[in-house]
C-alpha cells in the first residue's frame, strides 16, 4: 500500500491547461482515484466504460466544475514521452478487473511499466526526476494533501464493482 503527500498544492484551476502535460487525478480524495492525462488540447483516459481518446481538454475542465468532481491536476515538465498518446491509447478498450487499469497506458507513455505498479509509484518516479512543476487541487478542501493508501486489491474491487454496475443498469 502507499499514498502520496503532494507539497504545496495550489487551490484553483491551472490558467494555462491546453499548454502543457497534465496527469488528471479524479476523485482523488476517493479509494481509488482514477487517473488521466492530457497533451495540450487532448485528454486521454481508460475507464470501465471505453477508451476515451482525443477528448476535448476544455470539456473536461467543464465536466469537473459542472459536477464539482475533486480532481488533483500534476503539471508535467518537460518529459521526453517516447511514444504518441493516441497510438497508446488505441491499444486498450477498456479497464478491467485483473487488468489493464487506468494507470496501464500511463505507465507506457511515461515509460515505466517496469517500476510503477501504483499511482504512487509514479507519482514518486515524476518527484525524483524532477518532473512534478506543479500540483493543482480543484474542488477539495484546503486541508488536502495527499493520495490515501489503497492496495491493487482495492483497485481490482473497483472496477468489478463498476462493471456490476454497468451489467445491471444494462
Amino acid at each position: 500500500m502507499a499514498g502520496f503527500e503532494f507539497r504545496n498544492p495550489v487551490f484553483e484551476w491551472p490558467e494555462k491547461m491546453t499548454a502543457g502535460t497534465y496527469l488528471w487525478i479524479w476523485n482523488a480524495d476517493k479509494i481509488p482515484p482514477h487517473i488521466g492525462i492530457s497533451r495540450g488540447q487532448n485528454y486521454f483516459s481508460l475507464t470501465y466504460r471505453n477508451c476515451e481518446i482525443q477528448k476535448s481538454v476544455s470539456g473536461m475542465v467543464r465536466k469537473a466544475k459542472r459536477a464539482e468532481i475533486p480532481l488533483v491536476l500534476v503539471a508535467i515538465n518537460d518529459w521526453e514521452f517516447t511514444r504518441d498518446f493516441t497510438s497508446v491509447y488505441q491499444q486498450y478498450d477498456t479497464a478491467k478487473a485483473g487488468g489493464p487499469t487506468c494507470l496501464e497506458p500511463i505507465k507506457e507513455l511515461f515509460g515505466l511499466q517496469s517500476t510503477v505498479n501504483q499511482l504512487a509509484d509514479l507519482l514518486r518516479e515524476i518527484e525524483n526526476r524532477e518532473q512534478l512543476k506543479q500540483v493543482f487541487a480543484v474542488n477539495l478542501g484546503i486541508d488536502f494533501c495527499a493520495i490515501p493508501d489503497y492496495s491493487i486489491a482495492e483497485i481490482m474491487s473497483r472496477i468489478e464493482l463498476l462493471h456490476e454496475t454497468k451489467r445491471t443498469k444494462s
